[in-house]
């Protein structure tokens, strides 16, 4: 154990159907010397100001921050911030609303490999609609990264959308050259592929056309394979036919044209449209895993449910199932894959863990450890939340440790750290002044190993939020 750093024991249970001795800790805060920096954004309106994204450049010396902002004028844009990695100095600032006064709302924001460029997407008014457009559309633009200056603008208008949930419907080829989003609309799930250094459409392609979601929190999440051939995107949703339950669909595209490769559907019936689905490939190449959250033990008892497959063929390599013991519901958030592609993670919250504290009622971040090559579980970790646990994002770092971010009750960030062993290394809950608070996002430093934790914080219902990006030692 690291100096410094307490684990005090709550608890241990046995997962029978596994054989794992599984540990329910808390892990004490480490000293004020973890924390780097903290930098509080409020925006011009000095309202609702909630960041939902961040990444960090490879060569570890920029982050870039994005989410949602209040102008003076009350309409929501677009407001990406860049700060210097070590310090927490600002670089710039860069909004963006859009023509007409509708609102707009990025999810999330990725870095070019070559580190050059930035690119955030969202919902936002179509560019293309003139000064008196009220529609929204997923609007997508691309920054300089050394100064801020707006490269390019591009909104794919193909019908009404729903607003963009996840932070990892975003991503750029490994050589750089072409952008992917994805997300749900009102008909069906649309994938879309743009020039990296002009925001020409390249392709575009939307699956279950005429299937009109109802959900508001319907989701997707989006991956590109290794070798840049293939972008795989992942929903909870109806699969085909309509008439078939939900699951968790996972769809292969070639990348340079948009032609369907293959698609699968679990064998799991999901939580349905409202479920959040995790996709990431191995760094080796060849896999991808998808998780989302099934029913496992009846109507109202979900788990994680994680299937890897090949991206030639699509043909399943394993699935497994976690599902929390006793009464115990756990729904999925994210995954991660460790840099060698040995093992995978996916965090989610979980709660009735009354088997696990002493007889009283619970909830927690809870991670499961696979093994990349077979679906067998490796590990499971609990963080437990105060009360409401909300657990938003998963990274794994240098030395294959693994990061969790998220809420812990309403009113505090918690960010946890695990070694690739699962062994507790610490957590840190960030407050301030009893205010509401939000983590929404987490991006590791490859070259450091820092922690950079994002979200937002205020008061009276996201009226007063601000962004709140802190930088950890990793």
């Amino acid at each position: 154990m690291r100096k410094g750093i307490a684990v005090v024991s709550l608890g241990l249970a046995v997962a029978a159907a596994a054989g794992l001795a599984v540990s329910y800790a808390v892990v004490a805060h480490r000293g004020p010397d973890s924390v780097l920096w903290i930098k509080r954004h409020d925006g011009p309106g000095h309202l609702g100001d909630e960041a939902s994204s961040v990444a960090v450049s490879p060569d570890g010396a920029t982050v870039v921050v994005t989410g949602l902002s209040t102008g003076t004028s009350g309409r929501k844009d677009y407001a990406t911030i860049a700060y210097n990695a070590a310090t927490g100095a600002r670089l710039w600032l860069r909004r963006h609303g859009g023509p007409g006064g509708g609102q707009a709302s990025p999810s999330a924001v990725i870095i070019s490999p070559s580190g050059d460029k930035v690119f955030v997407t969202g919902r936002a008014p179509d560019p293309g609609g003139g000064a008196h457009s009220r529609r929204s559309d997923y609007v997508t633009i691309a920054y300089d990264l050394k100064d801020g200056k707006q490269l390019w603008v591009s909104g794919h208008n193909g019908g009404p959308y729903y607003a963009v949930q996840r932070s990892d419907v975003l991503a750029v080829g490994p050589d750089g050259r072409t952008v992917f989003i994805s997300g749900p609309t009102n008909a069906g799930y649309v994938t879309v592929a743009y020039n990296a250094a002009t925001g020409a459409q390249l392709w575009a392609r939307l699956d279950q056309p005429g299937h009109h979601f109802t959900s508001f929190f319907a989701a997707s999440a989006l991956a590109v394979s290794p070798d840049g051939r293939t972008v795989l995107t992942a929903w909870a949703g109806q699969a085909a036919p309509k008439a078939a339950p939900p699951a968790l669909v996972t769809v292969a595209y070639r990348a340079a044209t948009g032609a369907r490769l293959w698609a699968r559907s679990s064998r799991t019936t999901t939580a349905g449209e409202g479920g959040v689905p995790a996709v990431s490939v191995s760094p080796r190449g060849g896999v991808v895993f998808v998780s989302g959250t099934g029913s496992l033990g009846g109507v109202h008892h979900y788990g994680y449910v994680t299937i890897a497959y090949q991206i030639a063929s699509g043909a399943q390599i394993w699935a497994s199932d976690h599902l929390e013991p006793g009464h115990g519901t756990s729904s999925v958030s994210g995954l991660a894959v460790s840099p060698s592609g040995s093992m995978v993670y996916v965090t989610g919250a979980s709660s009735n863990l009354h088997h696990l504290v002493g007889g009283a009622p619970g909830e927690a971040f809870t991670t499961v450890a696979y093994r990349a090559a077979t679906g067998a579980q490796a590990w499971i970790r609990r963080y437990p939340a105060r009360s409401a646990a909300q657990p938003t994002s998963i990274a794994v770092g240098r030395w294959g440790r693994v990061y969790v971010t998220g809420s812990t009750g309403y009113d505090a960030y918690a960010t946890v750290a695990y070694s690739a062993a699962g062994v507790p290394l610490w957590a840190h809950r960030y407050q301030w002044r009893r205010q509401e608070a939000s983590g929404q996002w987490l991006a590791v430093s490859p070259t450091t190993g820092v922690v950079y934790v994002t979200g937002y914080i205020g008061t009276n219902y996201k009226r007063n939020f601000d962004f709140v990006t802190i930088a950890y030692r990793g």
